[in-house]
């Protein structure tokens, strides 16, 4: 596999965007976990693209707020900068269904369950429109299972990100590290 300049993290509302994006910048990758600091979405904004460290990733939910996006509206503008397709890998991230609606009604991100479920449909045929619609490279996360903290899963994940994770990289991971779906399930 060609040495990857952009990680695309996206998936349905509550699947763990986060959580993913920050195993990439726990390792070094430039990028941010968090909504409201995310380096890329300024920097792109301001057409600062010079500024961009690579290997860097970039999350998104889908939807975005109250925003239906399309992948070209969030890369189209570095594309037209130099970076090729073939450097970007979209990292899709799962999530058992009932955990993920649980959470999108308890943070807000939909009114009733039965709307988070309708959302996290929508989402994945979107996502996944959009990887064949520009033939993307893609691979598949699950928070179901990297959550658990298991050193086994965080090395495989790392390993087919094609990226070196050192044991101390694993370890802090681990420790921030927390499985939401127990609370989801009644098991806390």
């Amino acid at each position: 596999m060609a040495k990857i300049k952009l990680y695309l993290v996206v998936g349905g509302e509550s699947t763990g965007t986060k959580f993913t994006t920050m195993l990439l910048t726990e390792a070094g990758v430039f990028g941010d976990p968090e909504n409201e600091t995310q380096r890329m979405n300024k920097l792109v904004a301001d057409k600062k693209f010079d500024e961009i460290i690579y290997p860097a990733v970039w999350k998104r939910s889908c939807p975005a707020g109250p925003v239906w996006w399309k992948f070209y509206d969030m890369i189209g503008p570095l594309l037209e900068n130099g970076l090729d397709i073939d450097d970007v890998l979209v990292i899709v991230t799962t999530r058992d269904w009932y955990c993920a609606a649980c959470s999108a009604v308890n943070r807000g991100h939909s009114k009733t369950f039965e709307d988070a479920m309708d959302k996290l449909s929508r989402a994945y045929q979107r996502i996944f429109n959009e990887i064949a619609k520009h033939n993307m490279k893609y691979k598949m996360t699950s928070y179901d299972i990297l959550s658990t903290g298991s050193e086994k899963a965080l090395a495989s994940f790392y390993e087919q990100m094609d990226m070196l994770a050192d044991k101390r990289t694993i370890e802090k991971v681990i420790s921030k590290t927390k499985n939401q779906n127990l609370k989801h399930l009644g098991m806390t």
